[in-house]
């Protein structure tokens, strides 16, 4: 019985710390964060550049065939680019 007691103790007493313990940092709402159009410019580079790592890494081109992909797929992200560019502007307007 005391084993019992001393279990649900333990338990509850865990509990209720974790409880508190993930309520120390209170919500903070209507926090607006802003990002200058600089930095956003350079994150999406950096996230073009990482995609495209990725890509480079999956595929298996000989020299012949990256010679003629690497163009086009640049041609792509570049077309996208204007798309999404044009897309947001208009959503944003």
């Amino acid at each position: 019985m005391k084993r019992l007691m001393m279990v649900v103790l333990v338990g509850t007493t865990m509990a209720w710390g974790a409880r508190t313990k993930a309520q120390t940092n209170p919500p903070q709402e209507n926090v607006q964060h802003t990002i200058s159009d600089r930095d956003l410019d350079l994150l999406r580079k950096d996230l073009r550049s990482k995609r495209k790592q990725v890509i480079a890494s999956n595929l298996t081109l000989t020299d012949a065939e990256a010679t003629k992909f690497w163009p086009i797929y640049d041609q792509y992200v570049s077309e996208l680019i204007l798309i999404n560019d044009k897309k947001f502007v208009l959503i944003h307007e």
